[in-house]
C-alpha cells in the first residue's frame, strides 16, 4: 500500500505496463551476483534467470547467453547463473568524437 501526499488513504501498488519491445530493438540488464529460483516482477520489469529463456524470441535467445558465457567472477570462475531484465533499447549519448570510430 503507498499513502497519498496527504497521508490519509492508501491505495495498493498496480505494476506500471512496460512498453512493448520490437523483437530486434531491445536492452538487456544483467546483474551478474544476484539470484532468482523464479521470475520477479518490479514495476514494469520481469526479472528471470539466465537459464530461463522461456518465451523470448531468437535474438533475445542468443544476446542472453552471449552475456552469460562471458561473466567470470574476480577468481576466474564461471558465473553460471545470474538474473536479468529485459528493457525497451537505450541509448547511450556518445559525446567524443573519438568514441564515435
Amino acid at each position: 500500500m503507498v499513502s497519498s501526499p496527504g497521508g490519509d488513504s492508501t491505495r495498493p501498488l498496480s505494476p506500471t505496463p512496460m512498453p512493448e519491445i520490437p523483437d530486434e530493438l531491445f536492452s538487456i540488464a544483467f546483474f551478474p551476483y544476484l539470484k532468482t529460483s523464479g521470475p520477479v516482477r518490479f514495476g514494469p520489469y520481469l526479472f528471470r534467470s539466465t537459464d530461463d529463456l522461456e518465451g523470448l524470441n531468437k535474438a533475445q535467445v542468443t544476446a542472453v547467453a552471449e552475456v552469460t558465457a562471458m561473466l567470470y567472477t574476480q577468481n576466474n570462475a564461471r558465473v553460471r547463473s545470474a538474473t536479468y531484465a529485459l528493457m525497451p533499447p537505450v541509448h547511450v549519448p556518445v559525446y567524443s568524437k573519438s568514441l564515435r570510430r
